[in-house]
């Protein structure tokens, strides 16, 4: 009795293949082409490419979180949400702009920023000597030195407040910490300003105006 094999069934016969056309060559190739272009544009980056790529993942961070924010809340929902993820733009920039980029936490420096100013407020309310009121002062605003805390106790409150932030942040001055609180109170104007200059960086023309010829 001939002994019986164990294991999968043998293959079915193979089926005549269907016809290869141009078409199926040319989505292979555009796929192709697409990590050809993403190889390309690594190398082009060269030791840079760390740099734009956290630029371009900041541009969207920072984008997104204002344009979430500017969202009535109760049109905040999952499906929401993974819309706009869509929808945000997602650009690596031609070139890494001088230019200090805006921070991604944007709303957490504008609350840090009003909880200084208020501890400041009540530090102006406080009698004393130079001494007395400097060495009060870098005992409410933690990591400051002498030498800073000197400098501002007889400035404003806000502008001992952005100086604080600025030092905090990372960002240049308290002009700029300024500009940056700001932009949480106009959020259309900085989703606006953000848009243009993600577009700038990465060589798109957004037109100021519709063409003269536009159609309504």
């Amino acid at each position: 009795m001939a002994k019986e094999l164990i294991g999968p069934p043998p293959p079915p016969p193979c089926l005549a293949a269907a016809p290869v056309t141009y078409s199926d060559i040319e989505k292979i190739r555009d796929q192709r082409l697409l990590f050809a272009l993403a190889e390309w544009a690594q190398k082009k980056m060269g030791k840079n490419r760390g740099a734009y790529i956290e630029r371009a993942k900041r541009h969207f961070s920072t984008l997104f979180g204002m344009l979430w924010l500017l969202l009535p809340e109760n049109e905040k929902t999952s499906a929401r949400l993974l819309d706009l993820v869509q929808q945000v733009p997602f650009n690596v920039p031609l070139k890494i702009s001088d230019k200090q980029p805006i921070p991604e936490n944007l709303v957490d420096i504008h609350n840090h920023y009003m909880k200084a100013l208020k501890t400041i407020e009540q530090w102006k309310k406080r009698k004393g000597s130079a001494t007395e009121r400097t060495l009060a002062l870098m005992g409410i605003l933690p990591g400051i030195e002498w030498l800073d805390a000197w400098k501002w106790r007889q400035k404003k409150a806000s502008i001992i407040a952005y100086n604080y932030i600025a030092r905090n942040y990372g960002l240049l001055s308290g002009d700029t910490a300024k500009k940056k609180v700001s932009l949480v109170t106009q959020p259309e104007k900085f989703v606006r300003e953000m848009v243009k200059n993600i577009a700038r960086e990465a060589g798109i023309k957004i037109p100021s105006s519709p063409p003269k010829n536009a159609k309504s």
